[in-house]
């Protein structure tokens, strides 16, 4: 009886300390929610399963082990509600649907895909400085940008150069920057300017996208 109580015990433990991580985890690198759901709805299957067996059984033992399993249950009701999504409000929802009507209707929409197309080439008007960047995602990208060398100039895009001659260029040190799209949860933390110019198919610098929200959300 005491073995059969060890191991209940330990698979106990080991479940309610595995979702305990799994909160944890959850809240660093937020999983995919459906995941996450299916593997709690498994983890009270097991629980249920096993403080049904020991309310069945007979002894202080086994009475003390029921005990210490609805506390374990009592945890894992607390990390579900923690890592709950809170439900979207009304402009979040919004934006949501204008953004997912966007990415679902990009690759059919009348505009240009520099996708493969070589590597556009932005010159600042001021310092000279020579900006490179190519096509990641298909959208729309400005025709001039801040100067990412000297921060005040104008940078306009002054040619477009082949791959071929772009590997001449990276040998020499040069660095290639990327025009993106950005994910939702990542467009929720631009600014408002920046997330109209998305919703209107365009892209952005990867360098533009920021774990930390703005002021303004």
């Amino acid at each position: 009886m005491n073995t059969l109580l060890g191991i209940i015990a330990f698979i106990a433990i080991a479940l309610v300390g595995f979702f305990i991580l799994l909160g944890v985890l959850h809240l660093v690198t937020k999983p995919v929610e459906d995941e996450t759901s299916d593997l709690i709805h498994c983890a009270y299957d097991s629980l249920f399963w096993l403080q049904s067996h020991l309310q069945d059984a007979e002894g202080k033992n086994y009475k003390l082990a029921t005990k210490k399993l609805s506390a374990a249950l009592d945890i894992l009701i607390e990390i579900e509600q923690m890592i709950q999504e809170p439900e979207e409000d009304e402009a979040t929802k919004e934006l949501r649907q204008k953004y997912d009507e966007l990415v679902a209707g990009v690759e059919d929409a009348k505009m240009f895909d520099g996708r493969g197309k070589g590597i556009d080439v932005y010159i600042c008007d001021d310092c000279g400085a020579r900006f490179y960047t190519q096509y990641v995602d298909k959208g729309v990208t400005p025709f001039v940008i801040v100067c990412q060398s000297c921060k005040h100039g104008n940078a306009v895009h002054r040619e477009t150069i082949t791959l071929h001659e772009w590997v001449k260029l990276e040998a020499m040190g040069e660095k290639l920057h990327s025009w993106v799209r950005p994910t939702f949860e990542q467009f929720l933390k631009l600014p408002p300017a920046t997330q109209d110019h998305v919703l209107q198919g365009g892209l952005i610098l990867r360098e533009e996208i920021t774990d930390e929200p703005t002021d303004s959300q």
